[in-house]
């Protein structure tokens, strides 16, 4: 059995260490605050290097700086030459005139008289809409025109016999110069249901068929006219320097090669790519499709 002394010195050996244990936290805490205390004062301040106090420290701390060689001045660098520039440019072939027809009546399509690729010459009737409804409302009108001019003939003897008065006389004449000019707005009416040519040349595409209702304003067939043919392309702005209208070109199409004629340079130029539309006007023997692509080979500038 354990006597009294042990049991003291058990509980004075216990009671000692829940004191030392006690302290070592509250070291510990306070030794973890001094060092966070000393980080933030370190992040707050500009940072410095210290200076190296021993040959050792100084190998260590020194920065390591890639070998340099001595650069030129600006100056004397030279350029690289830049690629020759290339003086050709692509475009398409296209017809001096070039329009789409549109109906100018609702209706319906009751003839067509050409077809793509046809030629025609001008005043050729091309496209014809049913028009019975305005038909009919001409002849109206111009019965409605009769009995008008009848009453005004009557109106006429009268007045000169002093038979009726010459505000009846005039109301008469008003009448018929009011049915004239219905009539000739049905005639109107009615001669917008034949679409003739308005100049000789060929069916581009027709956009409608036979038995087809249309609207007023619908495209219903896209004519080019008969002549000479172009070279479209569009060429940088600063071309204009030494490029002028009646400078001969090599336009080379679908392996063909032509001599055509620089025949216009558009006023306006396109703000985004600083270029200008320009028309080659294509010899008369280029038998070549609307449409078609190729190159056209310019002449590189002189040297002053």
């Amino acid at each position: 059995m354990y006597n009294r002394f042990m049991i003291l010195g058990l509980l004075r050996t216990a009671l000692l260490a829940t004191v030392l244990a006690q302290a070592i936290s509250i070291d510990l805490a306070i030794s973890f605050l001094d060092q966070f205390i000393s980080a933030a004062q370190a992040q707050s301040e500009p940072a410095t290097e210290p200076l190296p106090t021993t040959p050792a420290a100084a190998s260590d701390n020194a920065r390591v700086l890639p070998a340099t060689t001595p650069q030129p001045p600006i100056s004397k660098i030279r350029k690289a030459p830049a690629a020759a520039e290339t003086y050709q440019r692509r475009g398409v072939v296209v017809a001096a005139k070039q329009i789409r027809l549109t109906s100018r009546v609702d209706g319906v399509v009751s003839a067509i008289q050409v077809k793509a690729g046809q030629p025609f010459e001008k005043n050729d009737l091309l496209i014809e809409f049913d028009c019975s409804i305005e038909r009919a409302a001409l002849e109206e009108a111009r019965l409605l025109h009769e009995m008008a001019k009848f009453d005004y003939n009557v109106k006429l003897r009268l007045v000169k016999d002093n038979a009726t008065s010459t505000e009846e006389f005039e109301l008469s004449q008003l009448k018929m110069e009011v049915a004239l000019a219905k009539l000739n707005h049905l005639r109107e009416r009615v001669a917008t249901c034949k679409l003739f040519a308005p100049f000789a040349g060929w069916v581009l595409k027709v956009d409608v068929q036979q038995h087809q209702s249309v609207v007023h304003l619908q495209p219903v067939i896209e004519i080019i006219e008969k002549g000479p043919l172009y070279f479209r392309l569009f060429l940088p702005w600063a071309w204009q320097q030494w490029v002028s209208v009646g400078d001969r070109v090599a336009v080379v199409i679908a392996g063909q090669s032509f001599q055509a004629e620089l025949s216009d340079f558009s006023p306006e130029v396109d703000a985004i790519n600083q270029s200008v539309k320009a028309l080659l006007r294509l010899p008369p023997e280029a038998d070549l499709p609307i449409g078609a692509s190729g190159i056209a080979r310019f002449k590189a500038p002189q040297p002053n």
